[in-house]
């Protein structure tokens, strides 16, 4: 595949800051590890964290000149109310990133439209104009 787009980038002349490479990746609220400390031989051994499963997903995408896009960060819940509202939700609004929601934080058909439209089209439109290239609708 990256053959293709680096075959296909070179016949269209497209610059490398329009190619974006996407990832998703789920991140517990709250982290655990399968590893745990105890005496040798102890009959019980103690893991804090392992029965919360509460997640939430985040859309990293970076350019082929190495630009790191704001994130997209997807939470669990039916409705907006799901959505930080502290400094640290702020700070990342002001970053760019994107806050959203679906029913059970996995990316869906409407996360991504709602991606494209927040994050990934202002981003091609802005760098259409810098390049002089004709502009997206």
């Amino acid at each position: 595949m990256a053959f293709r787009v680096a075959a296909f980038c070179s016949m269209h002349s497209v610059p490398d800051c329009l190619v974006v490479n996407s990832d998703q990746t789920r991140v517990h609220l709250k982290p655990f590890s399968e590893q745990t400390y105890e005496v040798k031989g102890a009959k019980q051994v103690r893991s804090l964290g392992k029965e919360d499963k509460r997640q939430f997903t985040v859309l990293e995408n970076a350019t082929a000149d190495g630009v790191l896009l704001p994130l997209q960060v997807v939470f669990q819940g039916k409705t907006g109310q799901v959505l930080p509202k502290n400094a640290a939700a702020m700070i990342a609004v002001s970053e760019g990133w994107h806050l959203t929601h679906s029913a059970n934080h996995w990316s869906t058909q409407e996360t991504m439209r709602s991606f494209v439209q927040k994050v990934l089209h202002p981003y091609f439109k802005g760098k259409c104009f810098d390049l002089g290239l004709n502009p997206l609708t």
